[in-house]
């Protein structure tokens, strides 16, 4: 699969226009690429890809005439599952640089590199009903960010967890989720949220 995209990002401070974010200053589009695997091997089907991902920003905005502020933003990202019945396995993992727009690195927008994964371990307890555990982190680096720029990262790691009990008839589905997450600060500040939530699925 293959992707070009429209530039997005945020609205540099001080940009001489301020509708336009510095993805589309640059002028040029997001470009995605991705290869997926899958097959079955007597009892286990497995499935898996990798993502290549690469943008430009113009940090100073649209119509400015500083040198040198463009930043070049990528990733990189596998993943896969997993399933034998009745255990199924999902996983990813990704690296990379400035990809804020895309949600990584706890959404800061910036020069800013980290890692993410995570992992969810589903079990079928019977026809009708499963359960469910996921683990994700967002791990930016924030010791580097400060050596390349002298500031302090405000958000450093963001933690999800979350357990799911699942009823699935047919096209429908309803599931009572239980999900938290945690985020550190940096001055080692921490805090966290918890929700419950009931779910209805209907499939095509």
């Amino acid at each position: 699969q293959f992707a070009a995209l429209r530039g997005s990002g945020a609205v540099p401070a001080g940009s001489p226009d301020s509708t336009i974010e510095d993805g589309d200053a640059a002028g040029v589009p997001q470009i995605q690429g991705r290869l997926n695997l899958g097959g079955k091997t007597g009892a286990v089907t497995w499935t898996g890809y990798v993502v290549g991902h690469v943008d430009r920003k113009d940090m100073s905005g649209a119509g400015a005439t500083m040198p040198n502020d463009e930043l070049t933003g990528w990733a990189i990202e596998g993943g896969g599952s997993v399933t034998r019945k009745p255990i199924t396995l999902l996983g990813n993992y990704y690296t990379g640089r400035a990809v804020g727009q895309h949600l990584a690195h706890i959404t800061q927008i910036g020069d800013i590199r980290g890692w993410g994964a995570w992992v969810q371990l589903g079990y079928d307890l019977t026809s009708r009903w499963s359960t469910w555990a996921f683990y994700g982190m967002d791990d930016p680096d924030e010791r580097r960010f400060t050596r390349a720029t002298g500031q302090v990262l405000p958000r450093q790691r963001n933690q999800s967890m979350s357990g799911l009990l699942r009823f699935r008839a047919g096209r429908y589905a309803v599931g009572l989720e239980y999900f938290r997450a945690v985020t550190d600060w940096s001055g080692d500040g921490r805090s966290d949220a918890d929700q419950v939530a009931l779910s209805a699925l209907y499939t095509l």
